[in-house]
Parts: C-alpha cells; sequence; structure tokens
C-alpha cells in the first residue's frame, strides 16, 4: 500500500521487491502446494496482538497430550460427537444443562448424591 518501505532489487530490465521493512497494509505469504512449518528440536509459538485465527474446510489435530488455559471458552456445533474410552471427568462450580428436545442417559449403574434436595419436575416420573 501506499506508505511501505520496501527493499527492491532490479536493474533496467525491471525492478523486484524482496522484502518490505516497514508495511502498513496486510502481508500475504503464499505458497503453492503442500506447506509444513516446523521447529526442529524446539517450540513452535505463534502469536497476534490481536489474536489468531485458522479457517480451512477441515483441520486435524494430533496430540498426545493437549491442555487448553483459557478465561472464557465458547464452542458452537451443529453437531458433536465425543467418545472416551476411559473417565470423563467434570469438575464445576455449578451446571445448566438445557436440551430443547429429548434426553437421554443411559448405564451400567447410576449414583446420583446431594448433600441436600433432589427435585424431580415432570408430569409423570417411571420406575423400573
Amino acid at each position: 500500500v501506499v506508505g511501505d518501505r520496501l527493499l527492491v532489487i532490479g536493474d533496467a530490465g525491471g525492478h523486484y521487491v524482496i522484502g518490505v521493512l516497514h508495511g502498513a497494509g496486510r502481508s500475504t505469504l503464499e505458497l503453492p502446494g503442500d506447506v509444513e512449518l516446523r521447529a526442529v528440536n524446539g517450540t513452535l509459538r505463534l502469536s497476534g496482538d490481536k489474536g489468531v485465527e485458522v479457517a480451512a474446510p477441515q483441520m486435524s489435530v494430533r496430540v498426545d497430550s493437549l491442555q487448553v488455559i483459557a478465561g472464557k471458552v465458547v464452542q458452537r456445533f451443529a453437531s458433536l460427537c465425543q467418545r472416551v474410552s476411559d473417565l470423563l471427568s467434570v469438575q464445576a462450580g455449578e451446571r445448566s444443562t438445557v436440551v430443547e428436545g429429548s434426553s437421554h442417559e443411559q448405564a451400567k449403574t447410576l449414583t446420583i448424591v446431594t448433600e441436600e434436595s433432589a427435585r424431580i419436575n415432570g408430569k409423570g416420573v417411571y420406575l423400573g
């Protein structure tokens, strides 16, 4: 854009921009084909002063361990399927679940423990 400071090489046949020393506009790095970005024997860090965005028609993440630390998380899915082979554990200060349609829970055994009262509010309660 107008006002950018560039590093240019050239001769009578033409000039080429080989670097942007100071840019006022958006910088785009476009590479044809598959691209691999790797930190050999180190950690790859991506950061942005205003955020980091990833956009793609499909994304895969494969790791041995995943840790997410955030002040707030908002997730929106058309459909979500989770499969946990061992233990799914949730610890929360409070929990609220709202299901607009039907809800089904199935387990080999189920225990509900409260320190105070438990309430079931419905037109009918069927046991057995």
